[in-house]
């Protein structure tokens, strides 16, 4: 029998006096105890009927129960729970003799009942003979380590669905470069499969014109110069397109020794964001080059140029000529030699407007076309297409140039990249570009257009100008004879008339006692007609001469003009001459002409009042930078028929035998008047009186 037997057979009886035992039991015993006291985990002892035979105080307490109350107790007994897992595995190494180790165990004790509590148990037998006498047990409380194990599992659960379920690529790689774990979302990005990306490096995938800048950084990142680096870079699909990215690393490091383990990569696909800034660089760029120039071909081949460098591998400006035909304004190609050969082949097969091609069916309609692929069936109903399918044509835009509601002609763009075909969002971009362009285009015919019209319009000006000085020369001229005629006139016609007013007053002084009186009276006719004559000559000329003779201005007191003109025109008995002003006394004006104005109405006011008696009112007043007279008079009056006529020569209302007077003096005064911008008018009706209006100028 083992010592470890002794000890336990000898120390199973609870209460046992140590004293009666041997010397050999008592120090197996001392051993068992002090192994049993300070062992840090739960240990005891079993018979073959799962009797408790020794038990330290650590399991004790673990089980909730005394020490005392273990022995000779089953476990059934005491941990029916725990029970029908422990007792097979006692009877399997009672049966084989064989350990049963690091088993784990749960269930409930008494200490902490309706708590499920984990151990780590082994099992292993306690031989006397070849068979086992006793099985012996550890337990080991692992209750707060399986809490830890499942808040780790929870935690990396956790971290794995956000690793892999996360809107931005995520992935650790190797300090080599080799992708070590990536998620689904950067998969998605680069355009490779799980497994392939596993199986490559950061830098077999990375634009080759970003790959120094980025190794730049990640040299600085394990030197420990820097935390970490982000920056826009490009990666390349396995179709060989690019995407571009916002790359953000950082350094995962040893806890314990401090040496670079993995970096950390966080990519975020930025290709629309980029996208949206070169659109935004081109419209930029783009409205420059269309404002650079004013003329509508060098505008189009800079704008062609600015998208073949950023946007397309082609485009091609078509405009629509004054006569309706479709004319290649611009053309660009990333090959020059390409770019000739659509120019050649836009002269070999001119379009038209009535073509059923793309071209000139988005010019009648205005409608966009977009082929996000062409295929057979395409270049078959487009003949242009299919001599330009040597160009490798992938996708293919067609934009109208609008502005002010007509298309001006139509904008072409296209991609020889398949893997990179031209998109909804090119297409809306497009179409503002379009508008840009169709508006920069009418400015410039309109600019063209003006410019011709402004050189008609100075070659014109030049010429009616040269005809105004001809003209004016020539009238110069023309009233210079007419004043030399009308003095001739009047002075050879005076001639005569004068003779006649002589000999007819030689007649009435020699002869007129003997003459009858029928015969004195045609003598008196004959002289009245003759003096009428004259003054009939004297008004003519006035007339010539009325608006045409320069004045200087000076200043005039209206009072004052108003009572010589009285006097010069001797006011029949019963006649009086009235003048009123609203705060206007004396003006500085031109004297003469208006002089000669206000005496033919004063004048026509007197003569053709039917009574003999009256009043003939002369009111001024000031009405901005002019004057506005009003000659009145309380006479019978002019019918409103007569209104615009009496203005007119030679025009009377009464038969001239009845009314002296030549009918010009009224024509006078609306020449001299009009002459100076003003207007003259006349208000008035039958037995009411006449009030003649007319406005004059006042000089500062």
């Amino acid at each position: 029998m083992s010592k470890l037997e002794q000890a336990v057979d000898a120390g199973h009886t609870p209460g046992e006096n140590v004293q009666t035992l041997s010397g050999a039991q008592a120090a197996a015993l001392a051993q068992l105890e002090s192994l049993l006291h300070s062992a840090p985990i739960g240990l005891a002892f079993f018979d073959r009927a799962h009797r408790y035979v020794r038990i330290n105080e650590r399991l004790a307490v673990i089980n909730g129960l005394p020490v005392a109350a273990h022995l000779g107790r089953t476990i059934r007994e005491l941990l029916p729970i725990n029970a029908q897992v422990v007792e097979p595995i006692l009877d399997q190494v009672f049966t084989t003799g064989e350990a049963v180790n690091d088993f784990e165990l749960a269930g409930e004790t008494p200490a902490a009942p309706g708590v499920v509590r984990h151990w780590l148990t082994s099992f292993f037998p306690v031989v006397e003979g070849d068979k086992p006498r006793y099985v012996g047990a550890t337990v080991v409380e692992i209750t707060e380590r399986k809490r830890v194990e499942a808040a780790l599992r929870a935690s990396e659960a956790r971290f794995r669905a956000t690793f892999e379920q996360a809107a931005v690529g995520m992935a650790h790689v190797a300090l080599d470069g080799r992708w070590l774990h990536v998620n689904r979302r950067l998969c998605d990005i680069v355009g490779y499969t799980r497994q392939a990306l596993l199986e490559t490096t950061f830098q077999a995938i990375t634009y080759r014109d970003d790959l120094a800048a980025d190794l730049a950084r990640v040299q600085r990142l394990l030197a420990g110069e820097i935390d970490g680096y982000q920056m826009e870079k490009r990666y390349v699909r396995p179709n060989g397109s690019a995407v571009w990215c916002n790359l953000t690393v950082s350094l995962q490091r040893h806890s314990l020794t401090n040496q670079p383990e993995y970096f950390i990569a966080v990519v975020e696909d930025i290709s629309e964001r980029k996208a949206a800034e070169n659109r935004l660089n081109i419209l930029a760029e783009g409205s420059r080059v269309l404002t650079a120039s004013l003329a509508p071909v060098p505008r189009a081949q800079a704008l062609a140029d600015l998208l073949v460098d950023h946007l397309v591998d082609w485009c091609a400006v078509n405009l629509v000529s004054d006569v309706g035909v479709i004319e290649l304004a611009a053309c660009a190609h990333r090959e020059p030699a390409l770019a000739a050969r659509i120019r050649t082949l836009a002269e070999e097969m001119p379009l038209s407007l009535d073509d059923d091609e793309s071209t000139p069916q988005v010019i009648r309609t205005g409608e966009v076309l977009l082929y996000s692929t062409i295929d057979d069936a395409m270049f078959a109903r487009d003949p242009r297409l299919t001599a330009l399918r040597p160009l490798g044509l992938a996708s293919l835009m067609f934009i109208p140039l609008t502005a002010r509601g007509q298309t001006l002609g139509s904008l072409t763009l296209a991609r020889a990249d398949a893997n990179n075909p031209l998109t909804e969002a090119d297409l809306h971009f497009a179409e503002g570009l379009g508008r840009r362009m169709g508006l920069a285009v009418d400015n410039a015919r309109l600019y063209l257009q003006a410019r011709t019209v402004e050189a008609k319009l100075r070659q014109l000006t030049e010429t009616l100008e040269q005809r105004v000085l001809e003209r004016t020369a020539e009238l110069e001229r023309s009233n210079r004879e007419l004043d030399q005629f009308a003095y001739v006139a009047s002075h050879d016609l005076k001639a005569p008339l004068r003779a006649i007013d002589n000999l007819s007053a030689w007649i009435e002084e020699d002869a007129g006692d003997h003459l009858p009186p029928q015969s004195r009276g045609h003598l008196e006719k004959l002289r009245g007609r003759v003096q009428r004559m004259e003054r009939l000559l004297d008004d003519l000329l006035a007339f010539s001469r009325a608006g045409r003779i320069q004045h200087q201005p000076e200043l005039v007191e209206l009072d004052t003009l108003v009572r010589s003109l009285a006097d010069m025109q001797g006011l029949p008995a019963g006649f009086r001459l009235v003048c009123t002003n609203q705060d206007v006394s004396t003006v500085r004006t031109l004297r003469a002409p208006l002089e000669m104005v206000l005496r033919n109405l004063i004048g026509n006011a007197i003569k053709h009042h039917h009574r003999g008696d009256g009043v003939v009112s002369v009111h001024v007043q000031r009405n901005g930078d002019r004057l506005e007279f009003v000659v009145a008079d309380d006479g019978p009056g002019i019918a409103p028929a007569y209104h615009q006529r009496i203005f007119e020569m030679f025009q009377t209302l009464q038969p001239r035998d009845e009314r002296e007077g030549s009918g010009i003096g009224l024509a006078i005064v609306k020449k001299v008047v009009e002459s100076l911008n003003g207007e003259v008018w006349v208000d008035s009706s039958e037995q009411t009186g006449a009030r003649f209006h007319f406005t004059w100028p006042i000089s500062a």
